[in-house]
């Protein structure tokens, strides 16, 4: 049951100490900037973003329970010793470094300090016991004087550093709104896209079918044309027999007309003289070579 206490207080002790406050000041800091680097990857959609996030929000639930351990700070009332703290007034940077000064020669000295806001002196109120300070105190006293103008220089700054990250919140939230619009958009204009593209494939498709019967009936007609051309290619042989067939044909019906001719004027000599005695034909010399001939 004890070492719990223990090491609770091992843990406070070592939050309270300057390691442990660095150690888990950068702890903070590395947290809160990979928050901020998976929130931006998450916005523009790159990849890792939700593994970043999971892991710098896992390191910040550490860090702020682990701060939950940490003694609270003793507050002192630094604007009696320091009135240019209290911001009514702007005091010089010489003025106060000469109050710096003589109130730690009157801690030394053990002298009552006198509060002041003003050039004119009041009541004296005595900060510090009459009895003499010792050196080491005044040292401690000082270094803590030091230690608050730093945390004040730092509170500034951090008050700076929170303006600029609430501004780029805002920034940041704005374009993501702008990026959700604009994404819409794009993924309207696709849509419209890929339904004109949806038309395009149909009427290519009509068209193709349209053309491939259009080759269809030109391969039909080529192939009639090709068997024409071997019909016609085959029959210039025949042609020509045929021609020599009609001439022989020709030839010898002239020659069968010319014996017709020979006959027919043979008849006519005969019906010609009918009462003439029966003379045996005596055929002139022309006819004697054409009978030879026939």
């Amino acid at each position: 049951m004890s070492a719990h206490p223990r090491l609770l207080s091992r843990l406070e002790t070592f939050l309270a100490s300057e390691r442990g406050r660095r150690i888990l000041n950068r702890f903070y800091s590395w947290g809160a900037a990979f928050v901020i680097l998976g929130a931006l990857f998450k916005l523009l959609h790159i990849r890792y973003g939700d593994e970043i996030l999971l892991v710098s929000m896992l390191t910040e639930f550490v860090v702020f329970f682990i701060s939950g351990f940490e003694r609270p700070e003793k507050s002192y009332d630094w604007e009696a010793v320091f009135p240019e703290l209290r911001g009514a007034e702007e005091v010089p940077l010489s003025e106060s470094i000469s109050r710096r000064e003589a109130l730690i020669q009157r801690a030394q000295q053990g002298a009552p300090v006198i509060q002041s806001e003003t050039c004119a002196s009041q009541s004296p109120q005595p900060l510090v016991s009459q009895q003499t300070i010792s050196s080491e105190e005044v040292e401690h006293l000082r270094e803590a004087i030091d230690r608050l103008g730093e945390a004040a220089a730092q509170l500034a700054r951090i008050g700076s550093v929170s303006s600029e990250m609430t501004k780029r919140y805002e920034l940041m939230a704005l374009d993501y709104s702008k990026m959700s619009q604009h994404s819409t958009q794009y993924l309207g204009e696709m849509e419209s896209l890929a339904r004109n593209v949806t038309g395009l494939n149909a009427i290519y498709e009509l068209q193709l079918k349209s053309i491939s019967s259009q080759v269809e009936t030109i391969d039909r007609i080529n192939s009639g044309l090709q068997h024409i051309r071997k019909m016609y290619e085959g029959g210039l042989p025949d042609s020509e027999a045929f021609g020599r067939e009609s001439a022989h044909l020709t030839q010898q019906l002239t020659q069968l007309n010319d014996v017709y001719a020979r006959l027919l004027r043979a008849l006519t000599v005969n019906m010609t003289t009918p009462g003439a005695p029966h003379t045996p034909y005596t055929a002139s010399p022309t006819d004697q070579d054409d009978h030879i001939a026939r």
